[in-house]
């Protein structure tokens, strides 16, 4: 599978937006060079994975906006999938991107979500000559760094590893933060309740092959139970 996934572009809906450490590097010109760059590099990718972040501040429409654009603009936009970071807002993200599932929280956890009633997730099989891949994005947080997974995510992603009509299938799993620290100042630690109930889940099934994250602005490769995190 020829996948490519990017993080953080943190857009504005105005098209010279600057985030603050970068200034006079208008992040929708980044984001304009990096699909233009993706393309020629990676014409006939499969899937192309968004994995939060996009706005800079989240209740700018205009930023989830200008991302559809720049997709559609590419003939990219059927190939792509969705989930949000901590800068986002689930309802104008998925006013932009209504491809993505939508989960209702439980009542407790809605103040942690900045009192949005919504998750915005994804989870699609991509077909390749060499098999079928499953990628199950979710949604790791509110509009604070803090990241949570409620009982809704966990057990879309339960639910999802245990179909059996994707038996065979590779599996992907997507969140905005990542479930270990990686020994940067982004750090963002999940409850350890939470990382419990993620162990469990992902060491009952065989399917998953790595998790992919961003929110720490730079790469890096660690491990959680087992499972390589990029």
């Amino acid at each position: 599978m020829k996948l490519v996934q990017i993080t953080d572009i943190h857009l504005f809906g105005d098209r010279a937006g600057c985030m603050a450490e970068w200034p006079g590097r208008p992040t929708l010109q980044s984001l304009s060079l990096v699909l233009d760059d993706i393309l020629r590099r990676v014409p006939d990718l499969d899937a192309l994975v968004v994995s939060g972040d996009v706005a800079d501040s989240g209740l700018d429409e205009g930023a989830y906006v200008a991302l559809r654009r720049e997709l559609e603009h590419r003939g990219l936009l059927q190939r792509t999938h969705v989930i949000p970071g901590n800068h986002d807002r689930r309802a104008p993200l998925l006013a932009a991107f209504p491809e993505c599932e939508c989960t209702h929280l439980d009542g407790d956890n809605v103040g942690q979500a900045g009192d949005e009633l919504v998750e915005a997730s994804f989870a699609a099989s991509v077909h390749t000559e060499e098999g079928e891949w499953r990628l199950i994005g979710l949604d790791s947080g509110g509009t604070s760094s803090a990241p949570t997974l409620s009982a809704g995510q966990l057990q879309l992603l339960a639910r999802e590893l245990a179909d059996t009509r994707h038996d065979g299938k590779r599996t992907l799993l997507f969140m905005h933060h990542s479930p270990v620290a990686v020994g940067h100042f982004f750090d963002s630690p999940f409850a350890d309740t939470v990382l419990a109930s993620l162990e469990s889940t992902l060491r009952g099934s065989r399917r998953v092959e790595a998790i992919l994250a961003g929110h720490n602005h730079y790469e890096c490769k660690a491990e959680f139970v087992g499972l390589q995190v990029l």
